[in-house]
């Protein structure tokens, strides 16, 4: 059962841009950050070759326990203003946790795709939007077994990020998929984050409102 929720700060305009900031910042890091990787995993020294088998898991691995430790790492600077005794670790391994189950099931879903044939730009969306509502939910429910503790009604942040990260998974797709080859290293990475901005801004707005809809519902319960 969650306990009361005691607030230093006012849930409103102020706490919903501080969280749109600490997503964006966080996604810009972590996307960048992943495309040096990638770039130099797969396109240094002209070679177009991608990871495989062991290195391939070890990568993704690695890339989602660092985008994961971003991410948590900066909700929790700002939640922590709301949520009192919300502890800093549970909620970043919470947020590693369902980052690397999200990145796995990606690749595998990518995986068993292969080359998919030309599909129009509208089926392209929709696809991404609803591999993206699918994931972002598994991400959601990792971090509602930490915040039911201290919130009440917490499961609305599964929904809340099921439909977040739908519009941002779309974002991510065509950020990812304007890379093209021969692109160097530092155009590679602002290009991703460009992307990590127009995605964490997205995705933060719209969880960051469900997140100050469920905080100021625990002042007048």
């Amino acid at each position: 059962m969650a306990g009361s929720v005691a607030t230093t700060v006012q849930p409103g305009r102020g706490f919903w841009l501080c969280w749109v900031l600490a997503n964006a910042l966080s996604e810009i890091a972590g996307l960048a950050a992943s495309a040096v990787v990638w770039f130099l995993l797969t396109m240094s020294r002209g070679s177009e070759m991608e990871p495989t088998g062991f290195a391939l898991l070890l990568t993704v691995l690695l890339l989602g326990a660092l985008g994961g430790t971003l991410v948590g790492y900066a909700q929790w600077l700002v939640l922590r203003r709301a949520v009192a005794g919300l502890a800093g670790s549970p909620w970043i391994l919470a947020t590693v946790g369902g980052a690397l189950t999200t990145w796995l099931l990606g690749m595998l879903a990518g995986g068993k795709a292969g080359a998919p044939p030309e599909e129009s730009p509208g089926l392209i969306i929709t696809g991404a939007a609803l591999v993206g509502a699918g994931l972002g939910a598994l991400l959601g429910v990792a971090q509602w077994f930490v915040l039911r503790r201290h919130v009440r009604r917490a499961g609305w942040w599964v929904l809340a990020n099921a439909l977040a990260w739908a519009g941002g998974m779309a974002v991510a797709f065509f950020g990812a998929d304007a890379v093209r080859t021969g692109e160097t290293l530092a155009g590679y990475a602002l290009r991703d984050a460009a992307t990590g901005l127009a995605a964490g801004v997205l995705v933060g707005g719209i969880h960051g409102a469900f997140l100050v809809g469920l905080l100021r519902r625990q002042r007048v319960s």
